[in-house]
């Protein structure tokens, strides 16, 4: 989280570097990016949820004629994106956060929101089965979306279609977190890297955002866009 873009750019300049210790360091792909030539890929707007904020729908409508008129754009499907998203609760990807706060869970469950603890703990309820299945399952929608990714660079997305208040958040948190990360779930499960650019308003005063995302290690095209947006169109 920055004010600008480039704070983001030189912050990640920084810290992305191979850590040998972190079995999970990559290291970096260094890429001069011109943002005139990246090619945008837009779901057509049936693809696009916006939970009947028909404000919000509005706002990413005027974000989309802005991206149209800066850059190279394609047509593209969201749907092997949100498929990968219904993985993460409705799968067996919950029981890896098991295996990291199970223990703690157990001695010390009611230092736990109830909440938190009861959606842990649905993982104890997938198999080694389940999980195989769904990791097959998933390494599919990978290669459909690597194949999305060799017809355009990056995807733009709203970041969330719609918002809620904290009482609306508290009385049903399970339903509106899982609204709220609409566009997000599937991030992680495919290997991709974001940012969300602040674009402008709805009608009604609340922030509407854009987000630009990519596959894994691009994250220079990321930041190159997203600059593009911020600097082109401050909305």
């Amino acid at each position: 989280m920055a004010a600008t873009v480039h704070d983001l750019r030189t912050v990640f300049d920084v810290i992305a570097a191979p850590d040998t210790a972190d079995p999970w360091s990559r290291p970096r792909r260094h890429l001069d990016v011109d943002p005139a030539t990246v090619r945008v890929g837009l779901p057509p707007p049936a693809e696009l949820e916006f939970f009947g904020d028909t404000a919000m729908a509005a706002a990413h409508s005027a974000i989309w004629s802005a991206i149209e008129s800066s850059f190279h754009v394609v047509s593209t499907t969201l749907d092997p994106f949100l498929q990968a998203g219904e993985l993460l609760y409705a799968g067996p990807w919950v029981a890896e956060r098991l295996a990291e706060f199970g223990d703690f869970l157990d001695h010390r469950h009611d230092a736990v929101l109830p909440i938190i603890a009861g959606i842990i703990e649905g993982g104890r309820r997938f198999s080694a089965v389940d999980v195989f299945r769904a990791q097959y399952r998933l390494a599919e929608l990978k290669a459909t979306v690597a194949r999305l990714f060799t017809a355009m660079d990056v995807l733009v997305l709203p970041t969330i279609g719609t918002t809620f208040t904290v009482p609306e958040v508290l009385a049903d948190p399970i339903a509106t977190n899982t609204t709220l990360g609409h566009y997000t779930h599937f991030g992680n499960l495919l290997d991709l890297c974001a940012i969300a650019v602040p674009s402008g308003f709805t009608a009604d005063g609340r922030p509407a955002s854009a987000m630009v995302l990519g596959p894994a290690l691009c994250d220079d095209v990321v930041l190159a866009v997203a600059a593009r947006i911020s600097r082109d169109h401050p909305f």
